[in-house]
This record gives C-alpha cells, structure tokens and sequence, in this order.
C-alpha cells in the first residue's frame, strides 16, 4: 500500500485537503445527478468497475451510501460482493462512496446496470474522489448530457474515461467481458414458446397428464374480473381523477374527511403506517398505462365497500409505494382481485339477450373456473411457495421468506405458463429477474 504525506497548506486551514501530487485517491464517490426518467425517486447499479491508467482493474473492498435508504438485500456492499444477480438500490439517491484497497489514480470506469426498470438507471453523475473520505475533489463532471449507459438488464457500460476524452490510445483498458448476460423474464418466455424449442419429455409427460380443460387451465379468475372492469369502464368511463378516487377511498377507509385525505396519517397493524394516500398515488403512477387505468377503474368500484377492506387496501398499497417495482404489480393483482364482481353481473345481464346456450354455456365454465382455480391455488402454493417459505424459514431469513409470494412466484409462475400452458390468478412480472 502507497502511504502519501498530504502538506499543510493555507487551502488545507480551510479544511480543503490536497490530493497527492499523482492524483491518487482511496476513496471514490458516485453522486447521482438525473436517472433516465426524470422524476424517478430511486436509483440503482449491479456495480461500478474501476481501472487504472493502465487499464488494470482497481479493487474495491467497501461501499457505503451514507444517508440512503435501500430494501434489505440491496444494500451498497451488493457493489462489491461479486454476485451476479445482486445490486444496490437507494430510494433517497445519494452518492455511493467506494472504498478502493490501495490509494490509485482513476483512469476509467464502467457501470453495470442493475436487473429491472432502466427508467432507474443513472444518466447524469459526478465522480469524486478523496484521500480521506471527507473532502471531495472532482475526477469526472459527467452532468451535462445524458450518458451512454445500456438499456439491457445486467449490462457493463463501455468505459468512462475521466473528463470529456476517451482513455488514451495504445493502453490496455479494453473492457474484460461483461459480468453477467441474464435474458429478461419476457425474453426466456420467447425462448420457451419458440416453435423451433423442444419441449422437456418431462414437460411432454406433464401435459399429457392434465385431464382438465386448456380453457380452465389457460384463465383464471382474474381474466373475469379484468374483462368486467373492461366493460364497466366502457359503459361508465372515468370521469373522475384518480387523485379523487384515492381520496375518496382513504375517506371511507379510515372516516375522515375527503378534503383531509391526502394529508391523513395513519396505521394498519402488520402491514403499514403512513400517508396512504401519498402510497396509493406512487403505486399507480408507476404503473403502465393499461395497469394504472384498471388500478384507477377496480379502486372506483370499490369506494362503497366496507371500511375494514378498503383498510386493508390502503395498506397495501402503501406498502408497495415503498418498495420495488414487483411488489406494486403484485398489489395491483390483489387488489383487482378485491375488487367487487358487480361488473360481471352486467355483463351477464347482456348476454342474456343472445344465444342461450352460450349464455349457459359461460355460467357453467364460470362455475367451473372458481373450482379449478381453488385447486391450482391449493396446488401451487403446497408444491412451489410453501416449501419454498419453509426453507427460508429453517434458515432464518425473514426478508426472503417475505418475498417469496413476490419475487420467488415469478419463476414458477413463468414455468408453468411456458411448459404447460397454466396460469394462475397471480400473474407472473415478466421484466422482474428473480
């Protein structure tokens, strides 16, 4: 390790430390300065990958975020723990310090992007360094433009070079290979329903083994209750903002006033305390078009229901609001799934006017449908989730056990629609990376 001696000058009386005279530093801070989505209230990296003006790769032993705030397990050692599949997240987007194992001078760098939502990607920075880890010196002002940095999911940038030029001809700095290549859900899905792909024998096996209808095995529940909210809103579009929709909700959930709903404060015990309304607004804005318009639609339906579910609504809502963008799908499934079934009457009151055996046709499969979706309920849950949560639980890993429902049910929900054709009243978040 270079030790350096850092000379008193009258800049250091003013508290200003020198950098060494070859520019080395210890420390080095990546301070955010835009996300690709302007207004994004979070921002994540895979890792950050540092050279030295030879082009060798610098080691870094720490990473801290002082002042940010991430989910367990996605916390700033996830930088530098060599995993593949982890990252660092910081709801707050503050600098990220790293901690290099010798004090070195940074000739280049490269970010990894993390596993879900460009729109969190960092497209505007600066990089810092220090000898201290207390007082700052610019290395690289990249706030001008937005930067060159992947779309892809777990994709290594090409290298920053420090200032505006690229790093110098005839060194060595050729990026090595990227960390990790992970198709996105929606990509393995495409691979697995390939006409060109060969299904497992086991799969075939599997298939042949199902005695109940593609079409009760194909839907669900959940289809039902999207297709009702579909025709609600055809015959009564939405007039009403979201904005007092969610008031409105809040209003009748927690008794008291619309005109007091955005500012209530509250508590629903073992699911969340706080602003439910500031929850239920992140939620849908951050959902896709389609997504935030059933969401809009299903809580509309649901205004006049009892104060004890539209709590329990609320709650999860806020919950979701707080954390990553599966857990919002999720709650937007649930709380379609809430939501009344009085659409679905109208819609068979239509019916009613054509042909008969249709009709009867449809309230039979209808029928049908909730049984068969109790027992593919049943059987997931004993065959995929359960074990899954009692593992997590025997090792004492609360967090996990707790995203099983979330993250876990992804890949097997993914499984079981690509291989066999079966889909349950959860839905699968095909961009999520589990």
């Amino acid at each position: 390790m270079r030790l350096y001696m850092v000379a008193t000058t009258t800049s250091t009386a003013r508290g200003l430390t020198q950098l060494p005279p070859d520019g080395a530093v210890r420390f080095i801070r990546f301070v955010t300065l835009r996300t690709r989505r302007a207004g994004e209230d979070c921002v994540q990296l895979a890792a950050l990958i540092f050279f030295d003006s030879n082009g060798q790769r610098l080691p870094v032993v720490a990473a801290s975020n002082p002042g940010g705030r991430s989910p367990d397990g996605e916390g700033p050692s996830n930088i530098v723990d060599g995993m593949a599949g982890s990252k660092w997240l910081d709801f707050k987007k503050r600098p990220l310090t790293c901690t290099l194992q010798d004090a070195s001078v940074l000739g280049a760098y490269a970010v990894v992007t993390a596993n879900d939502f460009p729109n969190r990607d960092a497209v505007r920075w600066h990089v810092e360094g220090s000898v201290d880890g207390e007082t700052w010196r610019m290395l690289d002002d990249r706030s001008t433009a937005d930067q060159a940095v992947p779309h892809e999911r777990h994709a290594q940038s090409a290298l920053f070079g420090l200032g505006s030029s690229p790093p110098a001809a005839g060194t060595s700095q050729a990026l090595p290979p990227p960390i990790v290549r992970i198709l996105s859900s929606r990509e393995q899905m495409e691979v697995w329903t390939s006409a060109r792909a060969r299904r497992p024998a086991e799969f075939v096996a599997a298939h042949q083994l199902i005695c109940i209808s593609p079409e009760l095995m194909g839907k669900s529940r959940l289809d039902g209750r999207v297709a009702a909210l579909e025709t609600k809103l055809l015959s009564c579009p939405l007039n009403e903002s979201f904005t007092s929709v969610a008031a409105q909700l809040v209003a009748r959930a927690f008794g008291v006033a619309v005109s007091k709903a955005a500012r209530f404060h509250g508590s629903v015990p073992g699911l969340a305390d706080g602003c439910f309304y500031a929850g239920a607004m992140r939620v849908h804005d951050s959902l896709e078009e389609w997504q935030a318009r059933l969401l809009h639609g299903a809580m509309r339906e649901m205004v006049a229901s009892e104060a004890t579910e539209l709590q329990i609504v609320c709650a999860l809502l806020l919950r979701a609001s707080n954390e990553c963008q599966a857990r919002k799908h999720h709650v937007f499934l649930l709380v379609i799934e809430r939501m009344s079934a009085d659409g679905a009457a109208d819609q068979q009151g239509e019916l009613a006017e054509g042909d008969k055996v249709q009709q009867s046709r449809r309230a039979l499969l209808e029928a049908a449908q909730d049984v068969v979706d109790e027992l593919k309920d049943k059987a997931f849950a004993s065959v995929f989730t359960e074990p899954t949560k009692m593992y997590y639980r025997a090792v004492g890993d609360a967090t996990m056990e707790g995203d099983v429902d979330v993250h876990g049910a992804n890949t097997y929900l993914a499984l079981l629609l690509a291989s066999l054709g079966v889909r349950l009243a959860v839905r699968e978040f095909l961009p999520c990376v589990c």
